[in-house]
Order: C-alpha cells, then structure tokens, then sequence
C-alpha cells in the first residue's frame, strides 16, 4: 500500500517524506492532544498556584505520611553488605563532586524505607559526561530517584539509592 505524503507531514518536513518512496508501517501515536502532556501541564498549572514554602510544606507532609505508613518496614530492615559497599563507593565520588563544587555533602536515611539518600547542596553543579562519565552512567543504573531543586541561592542534587533488605 502506498500512503500519501508530503505536506501534510509538516512536523517531519518534506524531505523526510519523499513522495515517491514506499511506506512499509506509519503508526500515529500522538491521538487527540496527546493525554500524557495535558496531564503534564495540569500538574505544573497546580504547581505553579504554589508558592515555593507552600511547597515544601506539601513535600514535608507527604514524606510525614510515607514515614508512618513505612515504620513497620524499617523495624524489619538490615543493611545489606554488598549494596552498603556500592553505595559507600558511588558516595565517594559524589564527595568528589560536592568538593570541587564547593558544596556540601550529605547522606541521610530516604522517606523509601529500603533506600538511602545522598544530598548535595552547591551554587552550581557541573555534571559533564567528558569528565565524570561513570558516575553519570552509575547514577542512571544504581539510582532508584534522582531528584534536582533550586535551595536558597543553588540547587539540591538528591539520588537515592538501595541499601537495606527489607524483611518481610
């Protein structure tokens, strides 16, 4: 079957459709308005009705509740051997970074009973792929949430990573 083209195809452009070329599959996913990105933007249109203390104080109180629907959990956890060492290693470097940042570091218990967190203040934070590759590629493998947030006149790198077996 051959499918018209041209330029009715304007996100592509032409050349990217030449007429005289066969199809073999088109599949349109976009559908009517593309419903991931109305989402998107409702959700940011909530966030923006919120001042940046009004928040955090949403923030503090969802990781309030986590806490209590998570104690049982972390009553029954222990700090799994290997995934302490992985994290002690990827912390080191992390040190690194904070250092040449001239930030601060700090490692605090996740709201995620089975993680452990990793806080980086800094003005500014250069993770350039040329000089840091493996721990770019490592936060993308070890990483269970990576979360960046301006703080004061910086920002707050937080990545939480495994560290405790849960024992159910």
């Amino acid at each position: 079957m051959h499918m018209p083209h041209g330029n009715d195809k304007n996100f592509m452009g032409i050349l990217f459709n030449l007429p005289e070329e066969e199809v073999y599959l088109e599949e349109d996913f976009s559908g009517p308005h593309d419903e991931f990105r109305s989402t998107f933007e409702s959700l940011r249109r909530k966030a923006a009705q919120f001042t940046l203390e009004e928040f955090k104080d949403l923030k503090e109180q969802s990781y309030g509740l986590d806490r209590s629907l998570y104690a049982d959990m972390r009553r029954c956890r222990t700090v799994d051997p290997e995934k302490k060492a992985t994290f002690d290693d990827f912390f080191d470097r992390c040190r690194d970074i904070a250092k040449d940042a001239h930030g601060i570091i700090r490692i605090q218990d996740s709201n995620a009973p089975h993680l452990r967190d990793i806080h980086i203040f800094a003005s500014s934070l250069m993770l350039d792929n040329a000089f840091v590759p493996d721990l770019l590629l490592d936060m993308g493998i070890l990483a269970r949430c990576v979360e960046i947030s301006p703080e004061g006149e910086g920002i707050h790198l937080q990545i939480s990573l495994p560290y405790y077996n849960l024992k159910l």
